[in-house]
């Protein structure tokens, strides 16, 4: 009977067997077979067996319902934090969309809005920075976010710290501008001036032409500088958090879900991960489309208010002043954003116990990691660059054809914009149709939705790169259709340019789908302990190829060139065709890929 109880009291306070990680029943389900039956070997169908069999039944009752009751609450909190995930995104995409739609302008009116210099050099600075240091960004991810072995740079403090630095550095940057505007936008105009008094001009500088950048003195080309650099700095952050929210916590959200829940699939974990993506994505393309409605509005409203009152100063212009203001309100904005970001993670970060440790990698965890695993340890042992980690890993090609889709001008930005104007289409005109190529991008995030569910990641990164290719062709072919019209400025297009902007717009489908795909594909793939090397790595060669455009643009300049340019980004979509389909979609079963 002594040797019964000694049993029972083992029984009772053994650990949870591993058996229930295998299999589809829960740890208290697997670990009462294993008692019940150990019972039975042990004593056979004896009086004292039964004893021994109902007393660990009790027992086992006991635990399955304290299990049951942790999983509901664990359940929970994740769905808590996935909903606190979106509201964090989107308090950082609307302030990110309000400063980078500002900058624009604001570094427009320092140049009486009749030079390209300011907006082209910002642009290449925060380009440059991320092809640099994205890498290294993403090192910082992958090293720091270990909570083993005493290490104090927990996940949490990494995202603060990326958090801080972004918009602090806007911030500072909005106060540069503010100063900027305020001493060197001209009385009586919403631009720079060109009109300051000689007498001034003299006092402050030696100048010897009429340039754009001609009536800076030095402090005010120091604070250009500042500002180059501050802009830049916080671009770096803004991709470096990016990196940890999307390849690291996102990811580890999807793991707890499947953990948690059970009978969960490991298809239902993917569709889990599938929508958190999705609706990302989505509040991305809404921010894009309210973020500059948002900012030209008060932008706009700050101007018109100080423009027709007598508030500017006897030095300062009341354009400048208005402007200045609403500098400083994007500030606010960047300060709000970073309290409630702050918050949000710190939220995040307690509710899914997971993200404060870091998975001990196993050999035998799945068979994914098994592709990836040695040659990301191979890379590690010779000390190899991240770049040389990142072309090691499966999802180089589907990475690489992401990365040459930036190389392509047939987007809404500088380039295709002074294009436009060239064609005598007005601003409001553009505006409104890149808010369409949002809108129809943001269609494009539900179609991958059903897409994912109806034919898997793979194919839905086929047909999406493939229809974007061929969006592409025809927008391209309506350039050398012979028209005398261009655009008026009673925003009547005539049919060419139309058809190349119906072109442009319905392209943003297959781009924004094709992104959605390759996000998920590294996430499935890509080795938790190097997620943010390779996370880093290809926010650098999506800067790289951006900055290859640019460097077209500088080549061909004249807007008569634009076709050359153009050309160009169209062989560069079908080199990513190219790439993603003999790299990633006919090697998807060795990938292990739906």
């Amino acid at each position: 009977m002594s040797s019964a109880k000694s049993l029972l009291d083992t029984l009772s306070h053994e650990d949870k067997p591993e058996e229930s990680r295998k299999t589809g029943k829960s740890d208290s389900d697997v670990s009462t077979s294993t008692e019940i039956s150990e019972v039975k070997k042990t004593y056979g169908s004896s009086e004292l067996a039964q004893i021994a069999m109902e007393k660990t039944t009790l027992l086992s009752s006991t635990t399955t319902s304290q299990d049951r009751a942790n999983e509901n609450h664990e359940r929970n909190d994740i769905a808590r934090a996935r909903k606190i995930l979106y509201f964090s995104h989107l308090m950082s995409k609307f302030s990110e969309a309000t400063w980078q739609f500002s900058i624009v302008l604001f570094l427009s009116a320092l140049v009486n809005y009749e030079s390209l210099i300011l907006v082209s050099s910002y642009g290449l600075v925060c380009g440059l920075a991320k092809v640099l240091f994205g890498s290294a960004a993403g090192k910082f991810v992958d090293k720091n976010n270990d909570v083993t072995n005493g290490n104090v740079w927990k996940r949490l403090h990494v995202a603060r710290v990326f958090l801080w630095c972004q918009n602090v550095c806007v911030i500072m940057a909005t106060i540069s501008c503010a100063y900027l505007l305020l001493n060197f936008v001209n009385e009586g105009g919403d631009a720079f001036s060109r009109k300051v008094q000689k007498k001034h001009m003299d006092e402050n500088f030696d100048h010897t032409d009429d340039g754009a950048l001609s009536t800076f003195n030095y402090f005010g080309i120091l604070l250009l500088v500042i500002l180059h650099i501050l802009g830049a700095i916080a671009d770096l952050f803004d991709a470096a958090f990016t990196v940890a929210i999307e390849r690291d916590w996102i990811v580890v959200m999807s793991e707890s879900f499947g953990r948690v829940q059970l009978g969960v699939s490991e298809e239902e974990r993917k569709m889990w991960l599938s929508e958190t993506n999705v609706t990302l994505k989505q509040i991305d393309l809404l921010c894009k489309v309210m973020g500059p409605v948002f900012a030209g509005f008060f932008v706009s409203g700050f101007n018109n208010f100080y423009t027709s009152s007598s508030l500017g100063g006897p030095n300062n212009s009341s354009s400048g002043l208005g402007l200045a203001y609403a500098a400083l309100f994007i500030g606010l904005i960047n300060t709000i954003s970073l309290v409630v970001e702050l918050k949000c993670s710190e939220f995040i970060y307690y509710l899914v116990p997971a993200l404060r440790s870091k998975r001990e990698n196993k050999s035998d965890e799945n068979d994914v990691e098994k592709v990836s695993m040695p040659k990301k340890k191979s890379a590690k042992d010779h000390g190899l660059s991240s770049l040389k980690i990142y072309i090691t890993q499966p999802v180089f090609y589907g990475g690489i054809a992401l990365a040459i889709l930036y190389f392509n001008v047939l987007t809404f930005g500088g380039i295709m914009t002074a294009y436009l104007t060239f064609r005598n289409v007005t601003f409001g005109t553009i505006g409104v149709w890149r808010g369409i190529a949002a809108l129809v991008g943001l269609c494009g995030t539900f179609i991958y939705r059903h897409s994912f569910q109806n034919v898997g990641v793979c194919m839905t990164g086929l047909w999406s790169i493939l229809f974007q290719l061929f969006c592409m062709c025809i927008a391209f072919a309506s350039l050398f259709v012979n028209d005398d019209q261009n655009g008026d400025h009673n925003d009547h297009l005539p049919l060419p340019l139309l058809v190349f902007l119906i072109g442009i717009c319905a392209s943003r489908v297959g781009l924004y789908v094709f992104d959605i795909a390759i996000t998920q594909i590294m996430q499935e793939l890509v080795p938790e302990e190097i997620r943010g090397i390779i996370g880093g790595t290809q926010k650098s060669l999506n800067s790289f190829f951006l900055l290859l455009g640019f460097c077209l643009g500088l080549i061909f300049p004249s807007p008569t060139q634009f076709p050359i340019i153009a050309g160009a980004g169209i062989i560069g979509n079908g080199i990513a065709a190219i790439a993603y389909t003999f790299g990633i979609y006919f090697r998807n079963e060795e990938l292990l890929l739906t």
